[in-house]
This record gives C-alpha cells, sequence and structure tokens, in this order.
C-alpha cells in the first residue's frame, strides 16, 4: 500500500477556512486538487479570501494576480502562498 501524499503545512487552515467562511457549498468535499471556483467560490468569496490571506500572512496580493493559476485549487493557492513568502523574505534581505 503507498504511503498517502503529503499535504502542504498551509492546506488544513486553509481548507477549514474556506470551508467555514466562504464555501457555497461548506459540505462538499476539498482535497488540495477540488476546483474552488466551480461550486465553492464567487467573486465575494475571493475578495474575503484575498483579504483574509493578506492579514494572515501579512502578504499584498495584487490584482494581477488573482488568477486561476495561483487560486485555482488549494494546491496552487499553497503554491502561490510559498513565492509570496520567498519574494518577502529575499526583498527583506535586500
Amino acid at each position: 500500500m503507498a504511503p498517502a501524499p503529503t499535504l502542504h503545512p498551509l492546506h488544513d487552515p486553509l481548507r477549514r477556512f474556506i470551508l467555514a467562511d466562504l464555501a457555497n457549498a461548506p459540505l462538499r468535499p476539498l482535497d488540495p486538487d477540488t476546483p474552488l471556483f466551480e461550486s465553492l467560490l464567487d467573486s465575494t468569496s475571493v475578495l474575503a479570501l484575498v483579504t483574509h490571506l493578506e492579514q494572515q500572512f501579512q502578504i499584498e496580493i495584487r490584482d494581477h494576480e488573482v488568477v486561476p493559476a495561483n487560486f485555482s485549487t488549494l494546491r496552487r493557492l499553497c503554491q502561490f502562498l510559498d513565492r509570496k513568502a520567498q519574494s518577502s523574505s529575499a526583498t527583506a534581505n535586500v
């Protein structure tokens, strides 16, 4: 039996926040590759998610960054936050 894939450390906190505070269908399963926009999030909840992420992680998310490549699934969202953290730490070290 293959071991379960390791989830990103931000997966569970983001999943809980999306399902508890934002989702149109909170009882729907939400795994790392579940599409967020097909039935879970609408435009208003995306704005709330961006605000939450900016406050929680002390980052600035620009309008051009709110695209499917960054927000379509939990996996992509976690990867986006990793890139933001790396760019913030690189900027702070300059």
